[in-house]
């Protein structure tokens, strides 16, 4: 699957977005200049339940909600085109997922590069695990249904039409389980989101 979109930034590079679907569950999303073969950005999503026990550690994740979720890991180029590569990654994986999965979450070891993008974006950080180092990569989570904080702090996530019926586990309980809190004004412009 192809698409080709251009992100709201000042005379931004064109780029595709290609989907990429593996076994067990496994996509990964790819933004490539258009017409060129340099890869900008990706976006690989692999289900929680099946990662590997030692990545998650590397989040310093040891009790997860009882909630379909993914492990995302992020790459991107550390230029204009890379940022919006991983901005139409992100925007084109939940918008499929939404309608292929029943993600709540995405969990991301994020590195200190892409920590402005990603919480532009909607993801916030999480507190590190005891004893990591600072330069270890910041654990961050994406509530996929938080769509009052996407439209509080203005992520072009909030633009990703909301599931048909309300998710098994609502964003609130995602926000306690990881120790979050809730956005200030967000119950005011939930309801000017939708």
């Amino acid at each position: 699957m192809t698409q080709s979109v251009s992100p709201s930034d000042a005379k931004p590079p064109r780029i595709d977005v290609f989907r990429d679907r593996l076994d067990a569950g496994v996509e990964h999303h790819v933004a490539q200049l258009h017409g060129d073969e340099r890869i900008v950005a990706t976006l690989r999503l692999e289900p929680v339940r099946s990662a590997p026990l030692r990545t998650m550690a590397r989040i310093g994740v040891s009790v997860l909600p009882e909630a379909e979720g993914a492990y995302a890991t992020l790459v991107a180029e550390a230029d204009v085109a890379g940022r919006a590569g991983l901005e139409l990654a992100t925007l084109a994986a939940l918008a499929t997922r939404r309608r292929d999965t029943d993600d709540t979450f995405w969990l991301a070891a994020c590195s200190a590069a892409l920590v402005p993008v990603a919480t532009a974006l909607g993801w916030r950080l999480l507190p590190r695990a005891a004893g990591a180092p600072a330069q270890q990569a910041a654990p961050a989570v994406l509530l996929l249904d938080d769509v009052a904080y996407f439209s509080l702090m203005g992520s072009r996530l909030a633009a990703i039409p909301p599931r048909s019926t309300p998710p098994a586990v609502p964003p609130q309980v995602l926000r306690d389980a990881f120790g979050l809190p809730a956005p200030e004004g967000a119950a005011v412009r939930a309801g000017a989101a939708r």
